[in-house]
């Protein structure tokens, strides 16, 4: 099989594969390929580069710096508070994230609208979760990498 355009960020629920094309450009968007059935569709246009799957939703970052929220089935849910984000990661109830030119890492509590801030110390580009564990790669030196809890 082969994708009619550049794949630049991939995730899976284990049946199909969601990717980010052309980011960046009027093309950009969010594109689903379902194997079983051999095509490619598009979900939704005007995407930046971040893309995440948790619980049956997909989280993407749109071309405002807004992370947006969808149903696997491509239904549009929510767009969630934060903006000018630059990076982020879904767990549980929490998006934690980081924003274009502040590098602060930051928690958002999507059940109650509550942001927090996990550091201002650190000045942080790129923030994942694993184990209710939030990693950051230091915005300075890309070798040194903080953890962070939520609680």
């Amino acid at each position: 099989m082969y994708l009619p355009m550049q794949a630049l960020h991939t995730i899976s629920d284990g049946e199909r594969l969601f990717f980010l094309s052309d980011v960046g450009t009027e093309h950009s968007g969010l594109y689903i390929l379902s194997p079983a059935e051999g095509r490619v569709d598009g979900l939704v246009g005007g995407v930046g580069l971040g893309l995440r799957i948790w619980n049956e939703n997909i989280y993407y970052l749109d071309a405002w710096g807004r992370v947006r929220r969808m149903s696997i089935d491509g239904e549009q849910l929510a767009i969630l508070a934060p903006e000018n984000v630059r990076s982020f990661d879904i767990f549980a109830q929490w998006m934690v994230f980081t924003e274009e030119g502040r590098h602060v890492p930051r928690a958002f509590n999507m059940q109650t609208g509550n942001f927090y801030t996990l550091s201002t110390t650190e000045w942080v580009s790129y923030v994942w979760v694993h184990d209710g564990i939030i990693y950051a790669l230091d915005h300075r030196n890309p070798r040194e990498i903080h953890t962070f809890q939520l609680w």
